[in-house]
């Protein structure tokens, strides 16, 4: 009995997963985009600085080339106390274009992000506003597609792009991620709206409404994960976030695997936190959006690790039988390589929507269960044992991933 508990968790997750692969793959498919308006709204680009001189240039670069009327665009540098270049190069990039501006964020009890973008928000003056971290390079259309899907419905609080991975070729790490992203940013988020019409802040490449974010009260400075403790903030207030497929930022992704689980580990803390919130609050209990939101977190931080330690334990025991399996005459071990196999194939489905369905990268996601969702295990340990030892995830300091 226990082993066939186990197996039916086991199968739960992945049968959720591929649900939601397919309704985001049918959802990519079919997209088609929001009509264009014909007089464009106001909006303000706010970007978070803390020494970003490696990266500023090319975010800016990006941002004046976006295909938005000039005269309804503002691009403003948050630089929170920047002890590099970052103040000279946003700066002469200001000096050459009137609709960017440079505004030094004074020193606070807290520091972050969060509190930078709270100090953009009580300058913004547009009907709406978006954020873009200091490392992305966005389409030239993205802003556009953004703002035109969050006009398209009356109840929208705004909407949500996709980001993809600048650097997926530079080695195998990079290139996981960049799979990682197609499918679990991109697939499932496409999936969770075309099934339940819920969409997730993803910290960067967003367009939100000015007066919703005032409403709520900005963002959340004590959260590490600010964007998704913003999501359930909008999300308990009835208003949802559309996906736009279509709308792509690139960004720089960890390069290496000590980068990648300080990274991880900041972003599992944050999103325990705010779980935590939700929980302690029962805010889930009252709106069917947010429980479909603490399934979500519930299910990769708790579900999906607890099955991945029980799958590679069985795996071990499956090869010597020790475990045999819950159905009469099928090895333990054939169902683990199914599981694998749906896992290889929902990372594919997903590189081929991006048309980066080749053979290397086919390769890699093959490799993916076996390596990279292995060291999953690693930041989600590290996050816990800080949650458990006082470090609950307090957006104190800057936590940035490393610039290249």
């Amino acid at each position: 009995m226990v082993m066939l508990g186990i197996a039916m968790i086991f199968w739960a997750v992945l049968l959720y997963y591929l649900v939601l692969s397919a309704a985001g793959l049918a959802m990519r498919g079919n997209y088609r985009r929001s009509t264009e308006p014909v007089d464009w709204p106001g909006v303000t680009v706010l970007i978070p600085c803390h020494n970003e001189a490696k990266v500023i240039d090319s975010t800016l670069a990006a941002l004046v080339a976006q295909r938005y009327p000039k005269d309804k665009l503002n691009v403003w540098v948050l630089n929170d106390r920047s002890s590099d270049a970052t103040d000279e190069i946003a700066r002469n990039v200001a000096a050459i274009y009137p609709f960017v501006k440079v505004f030094d964020v004074p020193p606070g009890k807290n520091q972050g992000k969060a509190r930078v973008l709270n100090h953009g928000l009580a300058r913004v003056t547009t009907p709406f506003l978006s954020v873009y971290d200091a490392d992305n390079r966005p389409e030239p259309k993205a802003l556009r597609r953004l703002v035109s899907r969050a006009l398209a419905e009356p109840d929208l609080a705004g909407a949500v792009g996709y980001v993809k991975t600048l650097n997926l070729k530079r080695n195998l790490l990079t290139r996981m991620i960049g799979l990682e992203f197609m499918l679990f940013q991109l697939i499932m988020q496409c999936g969770r709206w075309q099934l339940f019409k819920i969409g997730s802040l993803t910290g960067t490449n967003y367009v939100l409404r000015t007066e919703v974010v005032r409403e709520v009260g900005g963002w959340n400075e004590d959260a590490l994960a600010e964007d998704l403790d913003l999501t359930i903030e909008l999300t308990a207030r009835k208003l949802r976030i559309a996906v736009v497929p279509d709308a792509r930022t690139w960004e720089q992704e960890p390069e290496r695997v000590s980068t990648w689980v300080r990274q991880r580990t900041r972003w599992i803390r944050g999103n325990l936190f705010t779980t935590g919130r939700i929980l302690r609050t029962g805010s889930y209990k009252t709106s069917a959006a947010i429980f479909a939101e603490m399934v979500q977190l519930v299910s990769i931080y708790v579900l999906f690790t607890g099955v991945l330690v029980a799958s590679d334990i069985y795996f071990v025991g499956g090869l010597f039988g020790v475990f045999s399996s819950p159905l009469k005459g099928i090895p333990f071990v054939i169902l683990w390589y199914m599981m694998a196999g749906v896992y290889w194939f929902q990372l594919t489905a997903g590189a081929a929507m991006e048309d980066e369905a080749n053979a290397e990268n086919m390769g890699t996601a093959l490799l993916m269960y076996f390596t990279y969702s292995q060291a999953w295990l690693v930041p989600v340990s590290r996050a816990i044992c800080q949650w458990v030892t006082g470090r609950r995830g307090r957006g104190l300091v800057w936590e940035k991933t490393v610039r290249y």
